[in-house]
């Protein structure tokens, strides 16, 4: 395929950046917390807030749009805090064998890593449930007990996941009462299942709902393929204190991950708000995390969380710049913050500022046209001594100028461009749920990736060039449906066959690997460039934990990096939402962007309707379809009268 580059810029930049500098637009703001009154009477926190606010790109095409980007870290004196645990563990008969042993062991581990005898502020508590649950441990500080108590986790029964949850409360609640400063101490439970609660999710969500409404970080970690994944990241604090275990050899490395996560817990609480310019348009959906809350016309976002590690948090969105020139992203953004000892502080983001651009490739100056001559009379012939006169002539109408066209400065060309691709395909269950227009994911997806099959060149040019084509379909396992080829005909049958391997699992880790072994070096052309277009309808799940993040998305972004290295562009699309109402439709942007090569590169789309259009603007990104012939007037239809 071909691609067309072209862009046209208006002269003047330095003018344009000059008046922008004056053009700082006052939208409606919400106070920063510390105006808003949110530590009257409160003692002042010895933790430095360390803040970033970043926009990029720094330079855009007025339509084009803005990822803005908030991070908060914090340097607290070294202090320390009573630190209470309370291990709410499986004991279910489907932990029999293997699963109980590594749980066992990794509990134990855990607790001799926490170093009790060195910090008697640090308690740990065990609860098991089953049918039904019971306390194995009050909270204690002596390590031999507490590791004992794990050691009787047995594995028999059914699962009761919010009983547990409820008996791990209580032993929290009766730990407090012998506790001097209830408030500076750290309370933290860590929930373990591998199976669905008997009576649903929803006491599940119940009982965290209380822990957390207590103030106790909820950890929840599933093992194992029974688990209930979406209960389970519900019942957690955030996301981001979610782990999964797909195999219960992992446990010890989670529970690892886990401790150091709450060792180094060190604010309480975080409030972020961030105004909008009238001049700037939020894009709906686009905040991660979710914010908690917002300005009526979206003139302002607000996020509130808690336990915030030392590696602190971030937050992100996206914006439309609505005017010309050099303009700040924001009207201001405020923090405030409590540390472990219930001490408050604020801090203020320094707005990030962004040239905004026309794209206008058919730019020219127009001249007035030039007056009419004003008529001159004709000298009147004399022959002889007689005077004869002559008649005047009529003036001729001076005819009606023509169009003028004058040169215009466009910089384009347009250059030979083959792709080798690779069609990263979700085929887990979720696929067969309906869009959010109402039809089905799964035919959506196969329907625009047939058009987008059909865009390419696949018949060879005059130089025997062109592109091809491999399907990759992925679940929680991945697969090459049709290596590399330029037989359409086999690419369209191995988008129909995607289907017959269809099962549970959004594996994002395979996906980008089996996509980049979709692309060896040996099956591609030198002529062409290699892209892997990667969709999928959900959030990563039975991913192995990332052994530096805690996370299932730093195996995911570790995975497409190594597609990145090797070479290949690659395009993500999230065929959901955020914010949708059912966990099982909702994608993570963030994750996504971060996984594409350019942020620009990634597309969230709930609406089936719409993915073919996503696909087709991909393939246009390699074409010169379109390209207007400059050796024809512009506009195409002639001037206008």
């Amino acid at each position: 395929m071909r691609r067309l580059r072209s862009m046209g810029v208006a002269v003047g930049l330095g003018l344009i950046a000059f008046a922008g500098l004056a053009m700082v637009h006052e939208g409606p703001a919400k106070a920063s917390p510390a105006q808003a009154g949110l530590q009257q009477g409160t003692l002042k926190s010895s933790c430095v807030a360390i803040q970033k606010k970043t926009a990029d790109p720094q330079m855009v095409l007025l339509g084009e749009t803005v990822d803005v980007t908030l991070t908060v870290t914090a340097l607290c004196a070294g202090e320390s805090f009573p630190l209470h645990i309370v291990l709410v563990l499986d004991s279910s008969g489907s932990m029999a064998g293997e699963p109980n042993q590594q749980l066992r062991k990794a509990g134990r581990e855990l607790i001799d890593r926490l170093d009790m005898k060195d910090n008697p502020g640090t308690q740990v508590g065990v609860v098991s449930f089953a049918s039904a649950a019971k306390v194995l441990c009050q909270l204690t500080n002596r390590e031999s007990q507490a590791s004992s108590c794990v050691g009787r986790v047995g594995a028999a029964g059914g699962t009761c996941i919010d009983c547990g949850i409820k008996t791990g409360l209580g032993v929290m609640n009766r730990g407090r009462s012998g506790a001097g400063d209830r408030d500076s101490i750290r309370e933290v439970m860590v929930v373990v299942s591998d199976g669905e609660n008997n009576a649903g999710c929803p006491p599940v969500i119940a009982a965290a709902g209380q822990a957390k409404g207590q103030g106790i970080l909820v950890i929840t970690v599933c093992v194992g393929g029974g688990c209930d994944v979406q209960c389970m990241r519900s019942a957690a604090t955030s996301p981001r204190y979610f782990f999964e275990a797909r195999q219960s050899s992992q446990l010890g490395q989670i529970f690892d991950t886990i401790r150091r996560q709450f060792q180094n817990i060190i604010l309480k609480r975080l409030t972020v708000i961030d105004n909008i310019p009238d001049n700037m348009q939020y894009i709906e959906n686009s905040a991660l995390p979710e914010p908690n809350g917002h300005g009526a016309n979206w003139e302002y976002l607000e996020w509130a969380q808690t336990h915030i590690p030392k590696e602190g948090v971030t937050f992100s969105f996206k914006l439309r710049p609505l005017e010309l020139g050099y303009h700040p992203t924001n009207n201001g953004a405020y923090g405030t913050y409590t540390d472990n000892k219930n001490r408050s502080g604020e801090f203020t983001f320094r707005d990030p500022w962004v040239l905004v651009l026309k794209a206008d490739p058919q730019a020219t100056s127009t001249a007035p046209p030039p007056p009419p001559p004003t008529p001159t009379p004709t000298p009147t012939n004399t022959v002889g001594p007689t005077v004869t006169p002559t008649n005047t002539p009529t003036v001729t109408p001076t005819p009606r100028p023509g169009p003028i066209y004058l040169p215009i400065s466009v910089k384009e060309y347009c250059e030979d461009e083959f792709i080798d691709v690779a069609l990263v395909i979700d085929m887990s269950t979720s696929m067969n749920r309906p869009s959010e227009d109402g039809g089905q994911k799964k035919a959506a997806v196969i329907s625009a990736a047939k058009a987008f099959v059909n865009m390419l060149r696949l018949t060879p040019d005059h130089l025997g060039h062109h592109d091809q084509v491999a399907i990759v379909g992925f679940n929680d396992d991945a697969w090459i449906e049709a290596k590399l080829t330029n037989n359409r005909a086999s690419i369209l049958a191995a988008l129909d066959h995607l289907e017959r391997r269809q099962k549970e699992g959004t594996r994002l880790d395979k996906a980008f690997d089996k996509g980049m072994e979709a692309l060896p070096p040996a099956l591609r052309h030198s002529y062409s460039t290699p892209i892997m277009v990667m969709l999928t309808d959900g959030l990563p799940n039975r991913v192995p934990i990332h052994p530096v993040t805690g996370n299932q998305e730093g195996t995911v972004i570790d995975a497409a990096q190594r597609a990145k290295d090797a070479g290949i562009t690659v395009y993500t699309i999230g065929f959901g939402r955020a914010d949708a109402p059912e966990l099982i439709d909702r994608v993570l942007p963030s994750l996504l962007q971060t996984c594409a090569s350019r942020p620009s590169m990634s597309f969230i789309e709930p609406r089936g309707d719409r993915i073919q259009s996503i696909y087709a603007q991909i393939a246009d990104t390699f074409s010169c379809s379109g390209r207007h012939d400059w050796g024809q007037p512009w506009p195409p239809d002639g001037p206008s009268d």
